[in-house]
């Protein structure tokens, strides 16, 4: 009988071998799954992505399952070798019996226990790829960076290990809005839609943002000689709106501190807020109803 007959002989009544096999497929066939959406996407660099993930899969998969089909034929090869020595040892006594078969049990324990481990890493690989693929679901932050007699820089930073995706931002100078021209109508305050668009910027879409990576911007026009300053930014993360309310104050040694809010939107209201505690916002005890007292969402018209 050829190796290959024995190979597939060894296969078909190794059920260990079997569900090794099922496991290791089913895991490549989520992963593949996962990321078919991505492979449809409008956006060429997530498409590019996917699909080097889609090879990087394939390949993980060929590897793990003739790991198991080598490792099962070895197993038999080694379990038909130990069974030819005890047939011919039977005139031995009882203890070299013993022996021979604890070899047996601890051989094809470790056969198994290597076959499982070879299916674990492959189901950890493609859940790690899955997630990279999908980029993080955490809002990057806004942070001030420079102030000047005429120019005041930010930055949209992405604190997270993995990538963010499809962004938009807006960001408003709260002050300068507040001093707009406006009308109540119904309840409501409309502001001039003029004069809003002066004291904003429009960045064009994200389409990634690397870990760790910064974008910075030249912020829209405000007043030197005061030294604070509010600022809302209006931000998109795979269609899912939020608010970042960002301020500074400037103390008489020109040294800058600053806070942000995060606000979770659901139909133009606040569903959650988080206030970002780190090393680049040290200023304490912000009364963020008082400093940001309009509603999240300006209505806006000529006037």
């Amino acid at each position: 009988m050829s190796i290959i007959d024995n190979l597939f002989k060894y296969i078909y009544i190794d059920a260990v071998a079997v569900g090794q096999v099922l496991v290791t497929i089913t895991a490549a066939s989520v992963s593949l799954i996962a990321i078919k959406k991505d492979l449809r996407s409008k956006t060429i660099a997530l498409q590019n992505e996917a699909r080097t993930t889609k090879y990087i899969i394939y390949v993980l998969a060929t590897v793990s399952l003739i790991n198991i089909f080598v490792s099962s034929y070895q197993s038999h090869i080694d379990k038909s070798d130990l069974n030819r020595n005890i047939d011919s040892l039977k005139v031995e006594n009882n203890k070299l019996r013993r022996d021979l078969g604890n070899k047996l049990v601890q051989q094809i324990d470790r056969t198994i226990t290597n076959q499982n481990v070879s299916t674990d890493k492959l189901i950890a690989a493609a859940n790690n790829l899955k997630e990279t693929v999908n980029g993080s679901l955490k809002v990057p932050l806004f942070y001030f960076v420079t102030i000047g007699d005429t120019i005041l820089t930010g930055t949209i930073y992405n604190p997270d290990s993995k990538p963010v995706y499809n962004l938009s931002f807006k960001i408003i100078n709260y002050d300068n809005v507040l001093d707009c021209n406006k009308v109540n109508l119904l309840g409501y305050p409309y502001f001039d839609l003029n004069c809003f668009t002066n004291n904003s910027v429009q960045l064009p879409p994200i389409i990634s943002l690397n870990s760790l990576g910064r974008q910075y911007i030249n912020l829209p026009k405000f007043n030197s000689k005061i030294k604070t300053g509010r600022f809302f930014i209006y931000v998109t993360l795979r269609n899912k709106p939020y608010v970042e309310e960002a301020i500074y104050s400037i103390s008489k040694n020109g040294d800058m501190a600053q806070a942000l809010r995060i606000i979770e939107l659901k139909n133009d209201k606040l569903s959650s807020s988080l206030i970002i505690r780190d090393s680049f916002y040290q200023l304490k005890n912000v009364n963020w109803n008082k400093e940001f007292p309009l509603p999240l969402i300006f209505r806006l018209r000529k006037l």
